[in-house]
């Protein structure tokens, strides 16, 4: 006892001699608000779950996490010890895979990051009527979530970024792989929806955007494959890359006018997509490149019939309409500049095509294996042909703005493999701004292939030749003939003929290059 009284007393005058000092003499700790955590428990489906909770500065409470085996439905609730429960901190319910529902009290104005996140079980997840804020990746892979109303107040759904060890970007979207998702309500209050925000949604069919969100950002509904409907309101001016690819149940879309800028891949294998007009001001069909080549902008839209493209389309970019098999027809605008590689490719259905004087280049691969092709209307604009760009097509006839002499300019690329090359479209009749014609290479009575029939002409030709009579070729049937382009036709040009058709009859697929042995 007497020890202990000599401890107080000397602390005692410790204190007092400290309060004699000069203040500023004094070295003071500072002071700041003390949040500590504690535990509250509170009913779950039949039994309970532990809470843990921080007071804030402003006397309310902060929901900071819960028992990872909570199983049931749970409603959290608005007061803790008469204090206002008003804030729901970063994840925490993240993860709790047995929760059934949540209900999220009316009190409560903020929800942070990764809150609901892997609530994999949640059929249901009850917002307060309004909100201030709702954070990053807040439902994210919530699987049995149905349905879900975001309140009023609410400006943003988040996505969160994250770079793997190459460095490449990966997405969280809020609601991304909800896969049971039927319907969700957006608040009028929204302005940004973030990127990949409905990724893979694939039960969610119809999405009313308000109008005040500017941009449809990068991915926002990419793999929503029960997606009918989207309503995007005016004052949208963007929509970024890869924003409704494999949205396979989408059949038609309005885009408004307010849209200036569009990213690439858009609508890759959006395969119901029947129409859409793309709005004045786009001046590009841009494609990504992706492991398995070029992703077009419509690429494998196979029901797609109908397409406007706007006036100021400059560039019809690579795989742009790659196995649109359903369009027959497209309107190329004058002021499309370059056709890019497997622009086209693979539209089995396209009967016509004009290719306007805008046109400098038509690259290659950009109609192959259009296989309704028969004829088209081309400028005298387009200087360069790529390799193969009409490899595997039926035509037959070329209708050329331009002179004999302009299209002999023009650079056509032709490889000479059996399958892969530009055959029909050299070998096609040509018909020239002046009235004339070039007949296909060896083609002589121009019906769109090179037979048997072609050679007896030919060899009737060359006989009434011989002894000085008039065959009644045209100028164009004997160019035909011609096939080693020496200005006279016989019998060596007859031998090529022979030989030309004896190739088609062994299955190949021969070009006038080989069969002359250039």
């Amino acid at each position: 006892m007497k020890n202990t009284k000599k401890f107080l007393a000397g602390l005692v005058a410790g204190v007092l001699c400290a309060a004699a000092l000069p203040l500023a003499k004094m070295d003071l700790p500072e002071m700041g608000w003390n949040v500590s955590a504690a535990e509250y428990t509170v009913p779950v489906g039949t039994g309970t779950t532990t809470l843990t909770y921080e007071v804030q500065e402003d006397d309310t409470i902060e929901i900071t996490g819960c028992d990872d085996d909570a199983a049931g439905e749970l409603e959290i609730p608005a007061e803790i010890d008469g204090k206002a429960v008003t804030r729901i901190g970063d994840k925490a319910f993240n993860d709790k895979e047995y929760l059934t529902g949540i209900t999220v009290p009316d009190s409560v104005k903020t929800i942070g990051d990764d809150v609901f996140a892997d609530c994999i079980s949640a059929a249901y997840i009850n917002l307060p009527q309004e909100m201030d804020s709702l954070g990053e990746e807040a439902f994210n892979s919530c699987y049995a979530l149905e349905e879900i109303t975001i309140p009023e107040g609410v400006t943003e759904l988040l996505s969160r970024v994250e770079e793997n060890e190459e460095g490449v970007p990966l997405y969280y979207g809020s609601l991304a792989f909800c896969t049971a998702l039927k319907k969700v309500t957006l608040p009028s209050t929204l302005k940004t929806i973030d990127e990949y925000t409905f990724y893979h949604c694939p039960a969610l069919k119809r999405v009313e955007i308000p109008n005040g969100v500017t941009e449809i950002k990068e991915g926002v509904f990419d793999s929503c494959t029960s997606l009918e409907s989207v309503t995007i309101p005016d004052s949208v001016t963007s929509i970024g890359t890869d924003a409704f690819v494999c949205c396979s149940s989408l059949k038609n879309i309005t885009i408004p006018d307010s849209v200036t800028s569009m990213g690439k891949n858009v609508f890759n294998s959006c395969s119901s997509l029947e129409s859409i007009a793309i709005p004045e001001g786009i001046t590009a069909l841009p494609a990504r490149l992706g492991d398995s080549g070029y992703h077009g902008f419509f690429l494998g839209c196979t029901s797609l019939k109908e397409v406007k493209l706007p006036s100021t389309l400059k560039i019809i970019g690579e795989g742009a309409f790659y196995n649109c098999r359903s369009l027959e027809s497209i309107e190329i605008p004058e002021g499309v500049e370059q056709i890019k590689q497997f622009a086209f490719s693979g539209c089995a259905c396209l009967k016509e095509v004009t290719i306007p004087n805008g046109v400098k280049s038509i690259e290659s691969y950009a109609f192959e294996y259009c296989e309704s092709l028969k004829s088209i209307s081309m400028s005298s604009g387009v200087t360069y042909i790529g390799d193969c760009a009409f490899s595997l097509t039926e035509l037959t006839d070329v209708y050329y703005d331009g002179t004999r002499e302009q299209w002999n300019a023009i650079e056509i690329v032709n490889d000479t493999s059996e399958y892969s090359n530009n055959n029909s479209l050299i070998n096609a009749t040509k018909h020239f701004s002046d009235g004339t014609q070039s007949f296909a290479m060896g083609d002589v009575d121009s019906n769109g292939k090179i037979d048997t029939t072609d050679i007896f002409e030919t060899m009737v030709y060359v006989a009434y030749k011989g002894v000085g009579m008039d065959s009644g070729f045209t100028a164009g049937q004997i160019a035909a003939a011609d096939i080693d382009e020496n200005d006279k036709v016989d019998s060596t040009d007859i031998y090529y003929m022979l030989y030309y058709v004896a190739l088609q009859g062994a299955g190949k697929n021969p070009t006038w290059d080989f069969v002359m042995g250039r």
